[in-house]
């Protein structure tokens, strides 16, 4: 269930999230790769991590992969 601040303000990034053995900013995300590939060669992929608010996933940011 969306926290009702997510709705209105949107995710809450990880690195805001309440600090644990690890250092702001370090916290884990997933990447989900995308077939499509640009035309100078680099493929592109989706990150995704957890809302500390609401605990759901979202797409966190794109990336290039090498």
């Amino acid at each position: 269930m969306k926290n009702i601040l997510c709705s209105i303000f949107g995710h809450k990034p990880p690195v805001y999230a309440k600090k644990g053995w690890f250092s702001p900013g370090q916290e884990y995300a997933k990447v989900h790769k995308n077939i499509t590939i640009d035309g100078i060669g680099r493929q592109h992929a989706d990150v995704y991590s957890e809302c500390p608010r609401c605990k759901e996933s979202f797409k966190l940011c794109k990336i290039h992969l090498p």
